[in-house]
């Protein structure tokens, strides 16, 4: 069975043949699979990141609209006691001015 014999020594020849070239291909899944979680872990951070400058932006944002909405109320406040005190002083003229008159008829 010469002939047997070697046609199973080509066919080990060539399963060992394609054993190495698997071996190969494993290590070279392996090291894809490897690049593409770094990749995927990069990509992951860099959402991450901006998540957070978009998240820190809105907090910026509603914190100055609660420093607006305080200032304004401020404002309001401010030109009401200005209001008041405009009425106060005309008042106070108004008065003044009633006394002069009254002095002025005494005398």
């Amino acid at each position: 069975m010469p002939v047997a014999d070697g046609q199973l020594e080509q066919l080990e020849s060539q399963l060992a043949e394609l054993e190495a070239q698997n071996r190969l291909l494993e290590k070279q899944r392996a090291k894809t699979e490897k690049e593409l979680a770094k990749e995927k872990r990069g990509k992951e951070r860099a959402t991450f990141y901006a998540d957070s400058f978009a998240f820190g932006l809105i907090d910026t944002l509603l914190g100055r609209e609660k420093e607006v909405q305080a200032l304004k109320c401020d404002l309001t406040s401010c030109e009401k006691a200005n209001a008041d005190l405009q009425k106060g002083r005309d008042a106070a003229e108004a008065r003044e001015g009633a006394t002069e008159g009254k002095l002025r008829l005494e005398r």
